[in-house]
């Protein structure tokens, strides 16, 4: 990508000076917000200090009454770890619901290679976090309706579970899924040019063609830097082009190079989100 669409070196030089000069501003006007935030907090907790002081050690006094009335009154165990349980369970949808239990069964038949993993309460696809609501998932700032066909295609790996039981649009929205986590390539890596390939029933009718097609694309011929610094320079240079009014050519490499961002782990998925609402075509 470059400013060579633009005919006038002087109209180029003066976009791209536009541009670093509402970066500096923006950067300017975060680190001040970040300052006074940074004083305001300091202020309240110097304020409210002696009201938290108090409330705790009156929750002390409270609870050790409650300890020594128990000591003294003979009562059947209350558990309060399955009402946590049931209450969790009826915040998940009953696709998510079922898969977890088997997940954590450790059933075998379910598909952890290119479906839905587990790590300290976390949920991923490969290496990218997900999130779950009821039986959607939350990639980003994509959402993916939870249909039956769509857990199905992300959770089964036999041929039995699989034949019959999902339609098109689920399988599309699969297929924009394994696109967004990148879980086809080899080690999660989207530099990676080699897929996960295998010959089981599922990779040969589902995951294969969609391989196939995702790499047969007629695509832009962007490929995201391998370095941070490069990333970061390609961002630049495509925003200044899209501030110029190429919006078209130049949204999806960005999004493409935030993501990437923040798989690594240089921006948050706040960050990301913010960052693709201001580039929208």
């Amino acid at each position: 990508m470059s400013f060579s669409n633009i005919k006038d070196p002087l109209e180029a030089q003066k976009k791209f000076e536009d541009y670093m000069r509402i970066k500096a501003e923006l950067k300017r006007e975060w680190e001040e917000k970040r300052e006074s935030q940074t004083l305001r907090d300091a202020s309240l907790e110097a304020e409210y200090r002696p009201v938290t002081q108090s409330q705790a050690e009156m929750t002390k006094k409270i609870v050790q009454a409650i300890e020594k009335r128990k000591q003294n009154e003979v009562k059947e165990e209350v558990k309060e770890e399955p009402r946590k349980k049931r209450r969790l369970e009826r915040e998940i949808g009953i696709f998510a619901d079922r898969y977890r239990n088997r997940y954590v069964h450790r059933d075998e038949s379910i598909d952890t290679t290119f479906g839905i993993t587990f790590h300290n309460d976390q949920a991923f696809i490969g290496d990218t976090p997900i999130t779950i609501e009821n039986d959607d998932i939350i990639i980003y700032d994509e959402v993916y309706s939870g249909t039956k066909g769509l857990w199905r295609l992300l959770t089964e790996k036999k041929e039995a579970k699989l034949k019959d039981e999902y339609n098109d649009h689920d399988l599309e929205e699969y297929a924009n899924i394994l696109q967004q986590t990148h879980v086809l390539h080899k080690e999660n890596d989207p530099h990676n040019p080699l897929p996960k390939s295998s010959g089981s029933y599922k990779w040969k009718k589902i995951l294969g063609p969609i391989w196939k097609q995702e790499e047969g694309k007629d695509g832009s011929g962007f490929y995201i830097s391998g370095t941070l610094k490069g990333m970061l320079d390609q961002l630049q240079l495509l925003y200044a082009e899209h501030q110029a009014g190429n919006t078209t050519a130049t949204v999806k490499p960005m999004r493409d190079i935030l993501k990437e961002l923040l798989r690594i782990g240089y921006i948050t998925i706040t960050d990301y989100i913010a960052m693709a609402r201001k580039i929208r075509e």
